[in-house]
C-alpha cells in the first residue's frame, strides 16, 4: 500500500540454491503487502493521537486506503519503540557547552506584575 493507492508489480523471480530470489524487490526495497514510508508516517500520526480503529477510519477517509487497525497498531508501536531506543531524536544532540539561565515572566504577558506603592 502507498499514499498513491494500490500499486501492482509484476516481476521475474528466480530460484537459486532452493531460495526464491526477487531481484527487483531487493533492489527497490519493497516487500509484498508492505507499507510505504510516507504511508507509515501518516498512519503513525493518526495512530499516536487516536484509537487504532479511529485511525483506520481516518486513513480511509483521507487517502482512500483500507489499513487494518492491527497494522496501524503494529506500525505505530514500532515507530514508538525506535524513538525510545534513540532519545537524541526527541531531545536533540547532547551539548557539552554550559548554558546560562534565563529569567522571564512566568505569566506569559511580559508585563511586570509587582504591586505599585
Amino acid at each position: 500500500m502507498s499514499t498513491f493507492g494500490e500499486i501492482v508489480l509484476e516481476e521475474h523471480t528466480f530460484i537459486q540454491a532452493r531460495h526464491l530470489v526477487r531481484p527487483f524487490s531487493a533492489h527497490a526495497g519493497v516487500t509484498c503487502r508492505g507499507y510505504s514510508g510516507p504511508l507509515q508516517r501518516r498512519v503513525t500520526d493518526f495512530g499516536a493521537e487516536k484509537s487504532y480503529a479511529r485511525a483506520a477510519q481516518q486513513v480511509k477517509e483521507h487517502y482512500g486506503i483500507e489499513v487494518p487497525a492491527g497494522a496501524i497498531r503494529s506500525i505505530t508501536q514500532a515507530h514508538g519503540e525506535r524513538l525510545l531506543q534513540a532519545p537524541e531524536i526527541i531531545q536533540g544532540p547532547a551539548s557539552t557547552q554550559e548554558v546560562s539561565p534565563l529569567i522571564a515572566e512566568s505569566d506569559g504577558s511580559m508585563i511586570p506584575t509587582s504591586p505599585l506603592y
